[in-house]
């Protein structure tokens, strides 16, 4: 599947396959590619510590298939596949052919259970989670609700940044056909 990503009212600007990111994820890897130090790995962890000491909640108001919730939020990513950022199992039961998406939000938490609840993302333990919660969907609209906290940080695809809010996220099923070489037969 493919999901077209644009203004509300407006056509596709972009196109992504694996996840939406609206929120502290965004901020998070934002901050990581402006870092030269340290070279590896480091860098996404240094941000996220950042991040977490000048954490305020976002106001976000989602709709979603036609429901609507206005809210403060934490996290907010719209996935097509379970996995994103280097290996965060953010939408465990999102499937790139389900022809939907795995809509994840976490309401607001504070500094330090944000910080508990980041490792747990690495293998899907924060689904579960009292502050998390996660709705299957195939349309989204995501845009800043200034009554319920601070703007977002820009929004990244597929970890590109696309712009800031409000976009809409439309799932087309069977859009993207993906080649695999066929591989012969081992005999041992």
């Amino acid at each position: 599947d493919l999901v077209a990503l644009s203004r509300p009212g407006q056509p596709p600007h972009h196109w992504y396959v694996s996840s939406l990111c609206t929120a502290i994820e965004a901020a998070v890897a934002e901050r990581a590619t402006r870092l030269s130090w340290p070279r590896h790995g480091g860098r996404y962890l240094r941000a996220a510590l950042r991040e977490v000491l000048q954490f305020r909640p976002y106001g976000l108001r989602i709709i979603a298939d036609g429901e609507t919730w206005d809210g403060p939020v934490t996290l907010a990513v719209v996935a097509s596949t379970a996995i994103f950022g280097g290996g965060m199992h953010i939408a465990p039961a999102a499937r790139p052919d389900s022809g939907t998406l795995e809509l994840v939000l976490a309401t607001p938490l504070s500094r330090w259970k944000l910080l508990r609840l980041l490792p747990r993302l690495y293998h899907g333990g924060h689904i579960g989670h009292p502050a998390v919660t996660v709705r299957r969907v195939r349309s989204v609209r995501i845009e800043h609700s200034p009554t319920h906290g601070r703007p977002p940080p820009p929004a990244l695809a597929d970890g590109e940044i696309v712009g800031q809010l409000p976009l809409q996220c439309d799932v087309h099923p069977g859009a993207l056909r993906i080649l695999q070489a066929e591989t012969a037969p081992t005999h041992v």
